[in-house]
C-alpha cells in the first residue's frame, strides 16, 4: 500500500511539473485564490465583537458565493469588489482582494508552468505584509495540494479518454477484420451455393428422365402377368374345344415377351406427335393437329381434374388427341385398384354392364375433356363395363 501511494504521488508530482497552462487558465486560478484567501481571513474575524455585524452580512451576501468557485469558474474582481466593499470589507478588499488580482500581471508569454503558477499565487511580505502571509499560511498550502489534486486528476481523465478512444479504434478495426472475413464467407457460400444447386438441378434431371424415359421391362412383365384381363382375353381368344373339354391355351414367355415388346414399342410413340399425313399438311392453316402424348388425369374434383402430367402413377385416366381445348380421354390404371377404390364416378363415367365385383374393366367408348384454364374439366363421360 505505502508502495503505490508512493507510485501515485509520484505521478502526480510528475504531471504537476510538466503541466503548462494559458493566460486564461491563470486568471482563473487567481480568481480562485482570491476568494479562498479572502475568506479565509475574513473567517478569522469570526470572533471579534466589533465584527460581528459584518460577519452576518459576509454569511448571508458573500459566503454562499465563495462557497460555489471552482478552480474552472470563480468570480471576478470586478464581480468580488463590489459585494465586499457594499457588506463591510471595504479594507479588506483594499489591503488583500485588490493586491492579489494584480498578480495577473505578472503572466508573462503564451504559456506558463503549472509549478511557476502556483508560486506565483503565494503571498509575499510585500506587498501583503507580514500579518496576512501568517494568517493565510494554511490557505496557501490548501490551495497547492487543490491545484496539484485538480491537475492530477484531469490528466488522468484525458488520459483515459484518449485511451478509450485508442481502444475504440482496435475494436474498430478488429470489428471491420471480422466484417471482411464474413463478408468472403459469404461470397464463398454464394458460389458454394450455385455450384450445390448446378448439381442438384442435373441430377434432378437425369433422374426425371430415367424415371419417365426409360421404362423397366421387368416392371412391365410383371403388369402382364397380373393383368386378369389379359390372361382372360388370351384364354378365350386360343382355347382349343374337344367333344369332352374345352382346354385353354398356355400363356407362355415367349407370349410374355411379345407383348412386353409391344407395350414398350408404345410407350416410345406416346412421347411423340403424330406424323401429319400430306391432306393434314395442306389443311394447316385451317385447323389444330391432333398430339398423341399421353397426359395422366389426377387431382379429381367432381367432373374437373386439377392436374394434367407425364407420370401415370396416382391415377387412373389419361387423356389423348388433344385439338385445342379438348382433348379424348379413358380409363388407364390398376383395374383390380380402381375397382377396389370405386373410381368410375357417374360425373366421368357411365358404367354400362357390370358392377364392383368384377375383376376388369373394360373402355366401350372413350370420353371427352375440355381444357378450362389450367384444369380439364369432362363433358362426355366415359362408358365403361366392368366384366
Amino acid at each position: 500500500i505505502i508502495l503505490m501511494i508512493a507510485i501515485c504521488s509520484a505521478y502526480s508530482l510528475q504531471c504537476f511539473a510538466q503541466k503548462t497552462i494559458n493566460k486564461d487558465e491563470f486568471d482563473r486560478l487567481v480568481d480562485y485564490a482570491n476568494c479562498k484567501y479572502t475568506a479565509g481571513y475574513i473567517e478569522t474575524r469570526r470572533n471579534i465583537e466589533s465584527e460581528k455585524k459584518d460577519i452576518v452580512r459576509y454569511d448571508n451576501n458573500i459566503k454562499p458565493i465563495i462557497q460555489g468557485a471552482t478552480i474552472d469558474k470563480s468570480p471576478t474582481i470586478d464581480e468580488f469588489g463590489p459585494l465586499l466593499e457594499n457588506n463591510g470589507w471595504k479594507d479588506t478588499f483594499t489591503n488583500l482582494t485588490k493586491k492579489i488580482d494584480e498578480k495577473k500581471s505578472k503572466f508573462a508569454g503564451s504559456e506558463m508552468s503549472l509549478v511557476e503558477a502556483v508560486e506565483l499565487l503565494k503571498l509575499e511580505k510585500e506587498p501583503f505584509g507580514e500579518r496576512f502571509v501568517k494568517i493565510l499560511e494554511n490557505e496557501v498550502e490548501n490551495l497547492q495540494n487543490e491545484i496539484s489534486t485538480h491537475y492530477a486528476n484531469l490528466e488522468r481523465t484525458e488520459s483515459q479518454a484518449l485511451e478509450e478512444v485508442v481502444s475504440n479504434q482496435d475494436r474498430d478495426t478488429q470489428v471491420k477484420q471480422l466484417q471482411d472475413k464474413y463478408d468472403k464467407l459469404i461470397d464463398d457460400i454464394k458460389w458454394l451455393k450455385w455450384i450445390f444447386g448446378g448439381v442438384l438441378a442435373l441430377f434432378l434431371i437425369a433422374l426425371i428422365f430415367i424415371s419417365t424415359m426409360i421404362k423397366g421391362r421387368e416392371s412391365i412383365i410383371q403388369i402382364v402377368l397380373n393383368s386378369g384381363r389379359i390372361n382372360r382375353r388370351i384364354s378365350s381368344e386360343t382355347a382349343v374345344t374337344t367333344t369332352n373339354y374345352t382346354k385353354s391355351y398356355a400363356f407362355t414367355e415367349k407370349d410374355i415377351n411379345g407383348l412386353v415388346d409391344k407395350v414398350l414399342e408404345r410407350l416410345r410413340l406416346n412421347t411423340k406427335e403424330i406424323k401429319p399425313s400430306p391432306q393434314d399438311v395442306e389443311n394447316s392453316s385451317n385447323s389444330i393437329p391432333k398430339i398423341s402424348v399421353f397426359k395422366y388425369l389426377k387431382g379429381k374434383r367432381g367432373k374437373v381434374f386439377s392436374i394434367a402430367d407425364n407420370t401415370p402413377e396416382g391415377g387412373f385416366f389419361r387423356l389423348f388427341n388433344e385439338e385445342g381445348e379438348l382433348a379424348d380421354f379413358e380409363f388407364y390404371g390398376n383395374e383390380k385398384e380402381a375397382i377396389a377404390r370405386r373410381v368410375f364416378h357417374d360425373d366421368i363415367c357411365n358404367i354400362i354392364s357390370g358392377n364392383y365385383d368384377a375383376g376388369s374393366v373394360e373402355t366401350a367408348q372413350k370420353g371427352k375433356i375440355k381444357r378450362v384454364g389450367e384444369k380439364w374439366e369432362v363433358i362426355e363421360p366415359i362408358q365403361i363395363k366392368l366384366v
